[in-house]
């Protein structure tokens, strides 16, 4: 392969890389709660938090705004 061949591929390489991370949600988590610092259940994984600390970041939205924002 060819230098000029090679960096044409590597670019492209990069170029698809950056273009999928971009479209990556950006808000994701990575298996471990925000709160409590335990292991997300496993069908929520992408999730920020567990769903007992979920549940109570809700009803802490809901007292403090008088219903959830976002």
């Amino acid at each position: 392969m060819k230098a000029d061949e090679w960096a044409r591929d590597l670019e492209m390489r990069e170029r698809e890389s950056c273009i999928e991370h971009a479209r990556k949600p950006l808000q994701q988590g990575n298996g471990i709660c925000v709160d409590c610092l335990e292991a997300v259940e496993p069908e929520r994984s992408s999730s920020l938090r567990c769903i007992s600390c979920e549940q109570d970041e809700e009803h802490r939205q809901r007292t403090r705004y008088g219903h959830r924002h976002g």
